[in-house]
């Protein structure tokens, strides 16, 4: 396999963070692996994979070992899941570390020469990273989390650019560390629907659950989310998102964010984004004999019980396509899951 000889090396508490994250991943199916693979070499991007090389401890000895990672995600090869390929093992790369570590790549290849150099932030808690980022004349934007317990809670654990490198656009994408927590109980949860737009024949719609309870908890799964009628009987495609097997650290006390305003940095809620087809995709020729199914209540249902959120906007919230101002809906009830994020 031929790959680019520019190659981005990882300070060494980031390349530390980064063998543990990876360690702790599940493997790759072949398929995904295949997939991924087979999509980058139609679409002509292996010539121009990044190496991204770090320290990775193979037995008790560390040494220098490359991630290989296709230059195009799986959004753009049609597959199911980012995949990484270091030290003879394929890994199935969550979303948070798959768009930090597929941005690298992408920094690797371009190099942004004559950029000024980012700052290092790995290991200093949010709010002294934003000082040091602001004082270098760049900002922060929160890229997600991962649970481990071995490194500072609320601590930036890797960061895009890394340290050293160009930083053509003066913003610094950082992963945060969380503790593990207690599993969420629904009564600490509320959920919200925040609107939609409409693309390509298709809506799109937005929700959000935050924990409101006065401690920290881990969203996890199994869970179930679809749409429901008056009755509470389901009306469109059941979903079943998928998380992390250390699930997702939710902040306390975390209140819902005005429109047009970006949550606290280091405020974690959990952000579902879903999908649905207008008639007209689904039967182009005759799409008005097809039923539009809007259900009356969105559920997110857990073995411990159930959270609703309302199918409509909360105050003060409008919408970016009239389709979905009223609330969600899509022909026939058909959705599919987009992402599931922090």
């Amino acid at each position: 396999m031929a790959v680019s000889s520019r190659a981005l090396r990882l300070g060494e508490r980031a390349a530390g963070a980064l063998a543990e994250l990876i360690d702790a991943e599940p493997a790759a199916s072949l398929g995904q692996a295949t997939c991924v693979l087979d999509g980058a070499r139609r679409q002509g991007a292996l010539s121009s994979t990044a190496v991204i090389e770090f320290a990775y401890p193979a037995g008790h000895a560390p040494s220098e070992v490359p991630l290989l990672v296709p230059g195009l995600g799986a959004a753009a090869t049609g597959c199911t899941a980012v995949v990484g390929f270091v030290d003879g093992m394929t890994r199935q790369l969550d979303d948070p570390l798959g768009q930090l570590v597929e941005a690298w790549a992408f920094e690797a290849g371009r190099g942004y020469v004559g950029s000024p150099s980012t700052p290092d932030l790995v290991g200093q808690p949010l709010a002294d990273a934003a000082r040091t980022a602001a004082r270098y004349g760049d900002s922060l934007v929160f890229a997600g989390e991962e649970v481990d317990a071995g490194a500072p809670a609320a601590a930036v654990l890797l960061q895009g650019p890394p340290a050293g490198w160009g930083d053509q656009f003066h913003q610094i994408s950082v992963m945060v560390n969380e503790h593990p927590a207690p599993p969420c109980a629904p009564s600490e949860l509320v959920a919200d629907y925040l609107g939609g737009e409409g693309s390509t024949q298709q809506l799109f719609g937005w929700f959000v659950l935050r924990d409101v309870a006065s401690k920290a908890c881990s969203l996890s799964g199994p869970f179930e989310f679809a749409g429901v009628d008056r009755a509470g009987r389901v009306v469109t495609t059941a979903l079943h998102p998928q998380l992390s097997p250390t699930g997702m650290v939710l902040t306390p006390r975390a209140r819902l964010t005005p429109q047009g305003r970006n949550a606290p940095i280091g405020e974690i809620e959990a952000a579902l984004t879903v999908a649905g087809p207008e008639c007209s995709m689904l039967d182009p020729a005759n799409a008005k004999h097809l039923p539009w199914v809007k259900p009356a209540r969105w559920v997110f249902r857990f073995p411990s019980g159930s959270v609703f959120a309302p199918n409509a906007l909360p105050p003060g919230y409008t919408s970016l396509s009239a389709a979905t101002d009223t609330g969600f809906g899509s022909c026939q009830g058909a959705i599919y899951l987009a992402s599931l994020s922090a």
